[in-house]
């Protein structure tokens, strides 16, 4: 499944919000590996 540019940015604004990767998976339904690779990708 592919997820859209503003939901990815929504996850990543939670997760930078201070909560962490384990929390950002269970709120939106995702794996926390998935998380994990939207922030590095972020980063970079």
């Amino acid at each position: 499944m592919r997820y859209d540019l503003d939901f990815k940015l929504k996850v990543i604004s939670y997760y930078r919000q201070g909560h962490t990767g384990v929390a950002t998976a269970k709120k939106f339904g995702l794996d926390k590996k998935i998380i994990s690779r939207w922030i590095n990708q972020y980063k970079s």
